[in-house]
């Protein structure tokens, strides 16, 4: 038998993989390049979106006016004055006044503080769960996402009103309550949403390199599927931020939220719009243009990033 020359290998023996067969090529530099230029290039494109500027205006107006509320309104909002009960908008009261003779200008730019606290608060902490949830749900599979899809079912079927007052009257009537209250109706859906991201992502090529590099689960759902399925957790978080002002206005319409003599948007609406006919008009007419602006608002920056999106896909 003639021995192999040393030092020259020698062919793989039968049904043997070449070497290196089995390794996920590691990835590419100037993939990474492109993603963050492309990244760069969306974050130029909304700076530029006049779509977002004008969403991006409406809702820091707002803002400004829960910081600086007190200092435009010259009025004590609580001050009443039954002598000018349910007057119109004039130089001593720019926007009229409400059925006890309190300034509506003064009450609309400090009403919105409960709301612009309160419904950042629901729709972070929605997002942040229901992300979390849809990551696990996607990339687990299994057992998991199974009992998880079914609990998301359920909550489905409630509408986030109707449980929002079931539970605030279980809870009781304090922002906490309203945040949870709010909040929990809304993980779900985030969740489902999420969970339909991660599926589309889960099988890509990146996602088998990071196998390969045995990286954790942890570290490839929040380190490798996250930031690829970040448009879709803004647009979540946008969505459910313009769903918490519309519920939460409304617990404060029905009763349920600030209780009185707080200024707030809802309830001014729900003292006068039994009054639109015998004077009540302008109380009405300008807390629902505040929540109807903030919305819009809201409405606006989540058109203008999705445009943005669409172009750079």
């Amino acid at each position: 038998m003639t021995a192999r020359p040393q030092g020259r290998p020698g062919p793989p023996p039968p049904g043997a993989l070449p070497a290196g067969a089995g390794r996920s090529p590691p990835p590419s530099p100037s993939l990474a390049a492109e993603v963050r230029v492309a990244r760069h290039e969306q974050i130029r494109e909304l700076r530029r979106s006049r779509t977002v500027a004008a969403g991006l205006s409406l809702v820091a107006f707002w803002l400004v006016c829960v910081v600086v509320g007190p200092i435009i309104a010259t009025k004590d909002p609580l001050a009443t004055d039954a002598l000018h009960a349910l007057a119109p908008p004039s130089g001593a009261h720019w926007f009229g006044t409400d059925s006890l003779g309190r300034d509506t200008f003064a009450r609309v730019m400090t009403g919105g503080r409960p709301l612009l606290v309160i419904a950042p608060t629901v729709a972070v902490l929605a997002t942040a769960l229901g992300t979390m949830l849809g990551l696990v749900c996607g990339y687990r599979r299994g057992m998991v996402d199974d009992v998880l899809s079914r609990c998301f079912e359920a909550f489905l079927a409630l509408p986030v009103v109707i449980f929002a007052s079931v539970t605030v009257v279980a809870l009781g009537r304090s922002p906490e309550a309203i945040v949870v209250a709010v909040a929990t109706p809304m993980i779900p859906v985030v969740a489902r949403t999420v969970r339909a991201a991660v599926l589309s992502e889960r099988h890509l090529e990146y996602i088998d390199v990071a196998r390969a590099r045995t990286e954790s689960a942890a570290h490839i759902m929040f380190r490798e599927i996250l930031p690829n399925i970040g448009p879709v957790v803004v647009a979540e978080f946008m969505l459910r931020m313009t769903q918490s002002v519309v519920a939460v206005a409304t617990l404060s319409f029905i009763g349920l939220g600030s209780q009185p003599p707080t200024p707030d948007w809802g309830r001014q609406i729900a003292e006068h719009y039994s009054l639109l006919g015998g004077g009540g008009v302008w109380a009405v007419l300008f807390p629902v243009l505040a929540i109807v602006s903030l919305v819009g608002g809201l409405s606006l920056i989540l058109e203008g990033a999705m445009a943005v999106a669409d172009r750079s896909s």
